[in-house]
């Protein structure tokens, strides 16, 4: 691991949100900003919550990266079971159904979905396994199908978060903001 994080003297989102009046700021997925001290964790940078990794392409399974669990709900490790979309989908839509009727709050979604490594329900994989090959590279067949399961994962995944929106009553009253982590 890599000892580095965004310089500590940067005002970020959930920092000045807090001085706003939000009182609840969560965070759900990838954080990848710094983790080798307690103070560069999303909960001292800022977030009331964090459940998720905190480095990029950690297996969606194991919730593993090069051996070790990297999977935290706060400061501590977190034992969850599960294809880490969906925990990280079912985290944020409990954040929104827990805090909705409080007050302004934040809730980021950070998916680390569909980065790799490539990994992908297997059920969620057979919905694609018609998908036609690339031209010139007959091996891209597992790829695509794996592929257009993860974003399809996501997609199901940010639909519950809409879904916890509406069934608050907060949706006219909401900012929903969506965007992709490098192009990918």
């Amino acid at each position: 691991h890599r000892n580095f994080s965004m310089d500590e003297e940067e005002v970020i989102i959930p920092q000045v949100l807090a001085k706003a009046g939000y009182k609840h700021r969560g965070i759900f997925g990838k954080w990848h900003l710094g983790h080798t001290h307690i103070k560069y964790t999303p909960t001292r940078r800022g977030f009331t919550e964090f459940m998720g990794h905190y480095n990029g392409a950690i297996d969606y399974f194991t919730h593993q990266r090069d051996g070790e669990l990297d999977w935290h709900r706060n400061e501590e490790s977190n034992y969850d079971e599960g294809y880490a979309t969906d925990l990280i989908a079912d985290a944020a839509s409990n954040f929104i159904r827990k805090h909705a009727n409080a007050g302004p709050f934040f809730c980021y979604v950070p998916f680390n979905a569909p980065h790799s490594p490539f990994q992908a329900k297997e059920e969620d994989i057979d919905r694609y396994r018609s998908l036609p090959e690339l031209p010139a590279n007959t091996t891209n067949k597992q790829f695509r199908s794996t592929y257009a399961a993860m974003v399809d994962c996501m997609d199901q995944g940010i639909s519950r978060i809409l879904q916890a929106i509406d069934e608050a009553g907060i949706a006219d009253n909401t900012l929903v903001w969506f965007f992709s982590d490098n192009g990918g």
